[in-house]
């Protein structure tokens, strides 16, 4: 929660600096179609409305609204005229610049203390563990956080909280290093020789069922030999804004893979085809992948030690201690490095 309020400040005020061209453009426009005359009508309706004399109420207003119009117009343009503002004002020139300057100074120091206010605030939140439910309550923001832990350090978290080996087997490689977390949408594709061009479009449909931060997993029996997947599936779960794809079976099409930066685990490329040969058995079914059990909905972590599976109910626990972990082993490597030693490094931090 914090967090989220560091960067709405951070937003703020980039996104003031960022308007103010905008804002100013439309008081471009404003200034050419509101001409002296209009504004003399304006100013006497104002007053007349008011039912005040010149000097009473009706200029102090008119004042702040013209020079509201003003602050946002860059003093030097051509169709910026200080000497017809201070007449309208009836202020010395010295006066409306002073004025102009005050009050640009003043939304200048502004925008620089929301973006230091929400630049502290994230410092701060960034050394404030987050608690279950925390996690529970914004699973955007744990999905996240499992971005930026390593495989390793989860597959240890679960050893240790529920007894249980949840990484995929070795023999699960991608086609380029890479590292990405996701939740798991499970396809099962069963193998079936058929003439049935629909055999498989429930495969396809399941791409397009998935979003941002989808994880494709397959399972393709006794797959292989036989490409699960490749370049167009792979581009449509790319531009889905898939996390990436996770294939116990063959992958294909590894140029246009690699060059839209899409990540796929498999069991190894081959150029063969699936059609005629399987048939689409499911979606967001309990599959076998990689020797590991994986539900829809789990949090698939990914990197180059490998694929780790994490149950989705134990997630945020799981979470909180593979940081724990990862934060251990952080701090063990520049102790070995400046003292020489191992022993003493796991003594001290009690990982290894």
């Amino acid at each position: 929660m914090e967090l989220g309020r560091g960067f709405a400040k951070v937003s703020l005020g980039i996104g003031l600096y960022r308007n103010a061209q905008a804002v100013s453009k439309w008081v471009n426009r404003f200034i050419r179609i509101v001409n002296a005359p209009r504004i003399a009508r304006f100013r006497q309706a104002l007053e007349s409305a008011l039912d005040v004399p010149r000097q009473g109420i009706a200029k102090p207003i008119f004042n702040r609204v013209t020079l509201a119009f003003a602050l946002v117009q860059p003093i030097g343009r051509p169709n910026f005229n200080v000497s017809h503002l201070a007449s309208l004002m009836e202020l010395p020139m010295s006066a409306v610049f002073t004025r102009l300057l005050n009050v640009r100074v003043a939304l200048f120091v502004l925008v620089l203390v929301a973006v230091a206010s929400g630049a502290m605030k994230l410092v701060v939140s960034a050394d404030t563990p987050l608690t279950r439910d925390d996690y529970d309550r914004n699973p955007a923001l744990m999905l996240d956080a499992y971005r930026h832990v390593e495989a390793a350090s989860v597959s240890d978290a679960e050893e240790q909280l529920l007894h249980e080996k949840h990484y995929m087997s070795h023999k699960m490689q991608p086609i380029f290093p890479t590292k990405f977390a996701g939740t798991a949408l499970t396809v099962l594709l069963k193998k079936e020789e058929n003439s049935d061009p629909n055999a498989i479009s429930g495969m396809l449909a399941a791409i397009d069922s998935g979003g941002q931060g989808s994880v494709y997993v397959m399972k393709v029996e006794d797959g292989e030999d036989v490409a699960g997947m490749g370049g167009l599936m792979g581009t449509a779960m790319f531009a889905r804004g898939f996390a990436g794809a996770v294939i116990d079976g063959g992958v294909r099409d590894l140029p246009q893979l690699k060059k839209i930066g899409f990540p796929v685990y498999s069991t190894g490329p081959v150029p063969s085809s699936l059609v005629s040969h399987y048939r689409f058995a499911g979606m967001n079914l309990p599959v076998e992948v990689g020797g590991t059990r994986v539900n829809a909905g789990d949090i698939i972590v990914a990197d180059q030690d490998g694929v780790v599976v994490v149950p989705r109910a134990r997630a945020a626990e799981v979470l909180i201690l593979a940081q724990q972990l990862d934060d251990k082993e952080h701090s063990t490597l520049p102790y070995i490095e400046k003292f020489h030693s191992i022993v003493e490094a796991v003594q001290k931090f009690g990982r290894i």
